[in-house]
């Protein structure tokens, strides 16, 4: 399944504007359409990541349709970090040593960060 979330995209004077309601935080911009999509991907990433490293669960990407909302996907190591830290999320368990162990999602998040990962 691709993660996908809807950009809110409203044309400001000078730019676009970029927004994630799913997130209820953060934007960007570009000058041009194309630009606005492209920042998209890293905001959306930048926003991923912020959310994993406060050990929050990811939002649902919502259904959102509006001739201003365009589907946006992260870059594709962001999208496996968070494939991995969802996965992890609902699991909330390893197997050490033939013992199950929970974790807090900030301790998922502290150790995708501890790899590198984050």
């Amino acid at each position: 399944m691709k993660l996908q979330y809807p950009a809110y995209i409203t044309r400001c004077e000078n730019s676009y504007l970029v927004k994630f309601p799913c997130f209820g935080w953060g934007a960007t911009e570009g000058k041009t359409l194309q630009q606005a999509l492209c920042e998209a991907v890293d905001c959306l990433d930048e926003l991923i990541a912020a959310t994993m490293l406060e050990g929050e669960p990811l939002p649902a990407p919502q259904d959102i349709e509006a001739d201003n909302i365009y589907m946006v996907a992260p870059s594709a190591p962001m999208a496996a970090k968070a494939a991995l830290y969802q996965q992890s999320m609902e699991a909330q368990t390893r197997i050490e040593s033939g013992e199950e162990k929970t974790f807090s999602h900030a301790e998922v998040g502290e150790w995708l960060k501890a790899k590198g990962m984050l």
